[in-house]
């Protein structure tokens, strides 16, 4: 029952954010404009709200339970029954049981480090040159693997996060309260690198890859709470620094259209 009450919260902000962005598009001509980049900002809002109460859950005592309901919902959604809303929810428990399986490998805040670094590589090269650059060209896949919300006036439902974006950043949730090190100025933080990342792909229509701005966020308050040698450190150092690199290449492509 504690367990419920504290996900309780969470389940109503996402419930509440979906009706949100559906009785905004519903009211809203185009995608152009405040009022078109309104739904798109309140979606990125509840995965950060909802994700502050849910990350507060014990997930031990319901792993079994959580997982073959993640099964069910992509078995419905599968079926097409309210497709879209069914394979945000599959998304969403999915990436919350894998975040917090990953997080049981994650004992010492050097062990997030490069576990961070590692996904933020992976992630540039995926969304610029690997799969989820060949994903966002297959609408069917496209479909069961990325987070949408409700297209204007009744339109198509438009992409608003992959299933990677929402497992690393409840992770990183669930590993910095595991390890006692959150508080409020990293956790708003790293929600507003997830608000960058996005401000930067609706901008400019662009496929846009958002763990290199949360590992950023995080990583650079973390630095203190290191227990690293000298030369472990420079190393990090350097794969940071490349990471940062990656990032500004990436948004030259963005800017300039790829």
């Amino acid at each position: 029952m504690s367990n419920l009450k504290k996900a309780l919260p969470g389940i109503m902000i996402l419930i509440l954010g979906y009706l949100a962005m559906s009785i905004i598009s519903g009211m809203t001509a185009s995608q152009a404009g405040i009022s078109g980049a309104l739904p798109y900002f309140v979606g990125i809002l509840t995965l950060c709200l909802s994700t502050y109460f849910l990350s507060r859950m014990d997930f031990s005592s319901g792993l079994a339970v959580g997982l073959i309901i993640s099964g069910l919902l992509f078995l419905i959604a599968s079926r097409y029954v309210l497709h879209e809303v069914m394979i945000n929810l599959w998304i969403m428990a999915s990436a919350i049981w894998l975040a917090y399986i990953v997080s049981l490998l994650i004992r010492e805040v050097n062990i997030l480090f490069p576990i961070a670094l590692v996904a933020a590589l992976a992630d540039i090269w995926s969304v610029y040159y690997g799969p989820t650059a060949k994903m966002l060209q297959n609408e069917a896949l496209v479909d069961k693997m990325i987070v949408t919300y409700p297209g204007p006036a009744g339109g198509p439902h438009l992409p608003l996060f992959g299933l990677g974006d929402v497992l690393f950043f409840f992770l990183f949730v669930l590993v910095i309260r595991k390890l006692k090190l959150f508080n409020s100025f990293r956790y708003i933080l790293l929600s507003l690198s997830l608000v960058v990342a996005g401000i930067i792909a609706f901008a400019y229509r662009q496929s846009v890859p958002g763990i290199p701005f949360m590992s950023a966020a995080l990583l650079s308050t973390l630095s203190g709470e290191l227990k690293l040698s000298y030369d472990e450190r420079r190393y990090l150092a350097y794969l940071f620094g490349l990471i940062c690199f990656l990032i500004a290449i990436g948004i030259s492509f963005t800017f300039l259209g790829r």
